[in-house]
């Protein structure tokens, strides 16, 4: 949701003055979540505008109602509705080119269910992974995919580790993979597990989740963590 409403931070913000394509599959969006970062995103660009004792608000046209206008959400049950959407999604991009950023949350969930022909699934999968590539390759936009993580029990070893719930084929086929974790303290972080432009990091992006949506953690705090 914190990226949906920064996809509308207009360019004189440093933002890219977009709209979002919001497909939900998990059905936990919740409107009046999405209504307080939206809200504070307004304030913390009147802030800025303030401070630079510039007029940049009303150029950027940053309003509560402006933001949840552009924030085009499509609820889809199984993996059939997130298929019909994702091939009327370059239409849809044509007929609306302000929209910068499609995600869908998550993609996992769609076929956990009902959907247990294996050929069947991979295929699918590929199918959405060509269209999404395309889409942000002939629209110029960014595409934000979430994926749960499950546990592999190594039957020989008689160990376990985490893998990503739609398996090791699909993790090498998005272009960049942040990985989210959060510990039983409740200290979150990030890890850019993989990225085109940049290098691993060798460390974690520490951070939090606020009334006000997703926030750094201050410096010296001692939830700062460090990859192991």
């Amino acid at each position: 949701m914190q990226l949906a409403v920064d996809a509308h931070i207009p360019e004189c913000f440093g933002g890219v003055g977009g709209e979002t394509i919001y497909i939900d599959t998990e059905g936990s969006l919740v409107v009046s979540r999405l209504v307080e970062i939206a809200r504070t995103a307004v304030a913390h660009c009147h802030n800025i505008s303030i401070s630079q004792g510039t007029n940049q608000l009303s150029q950027g046209n940053v309003t509560l109602k402006k933001i949840l206008e552009g924030i085009h959400i499509y609820r889809c049950h199984d993996y059939h509705e997130l298929m019909a959407v994702v091939q009327l999604l370059p239409e849809i991009l044509n007929q609306n080119k302000k929209v910068k950023l499609v995600i869908v949350d998550s993609l996992a969930n769609p076929f956990r269910h009902n959907l247990e022909d294996m050929n069947l699934r991979r295929l699918l999968q590929s199918i959405l992974a060509k269209s999404f590539l395309k889409l942000a390759s002939d629209s110029n936009i960014a595409v934000v995919l979430t994926n749960q993580m499950t546990t592999k029990i190594m039957a020989r070893e008689g160990d376990s580790h985490q893998i990503p719930a739609l398996g090791d084929t699909w993790a090498h086929i998005p272009a960049s993979r942040v990985l989210l974790s959060v510990d039983c303290h409740g200290n979150r972080a990030a890890y850019l597990y993989k990225s085109l432009n940049m290098k691993e990091t060798t460390g974690l992006c520490s951070f939090q989740i606020t009334d006000d949506g997703v926030r750094d953690i201050p410096h010296g705090s001692n939830q700062e963590r460090q990859f192991p």
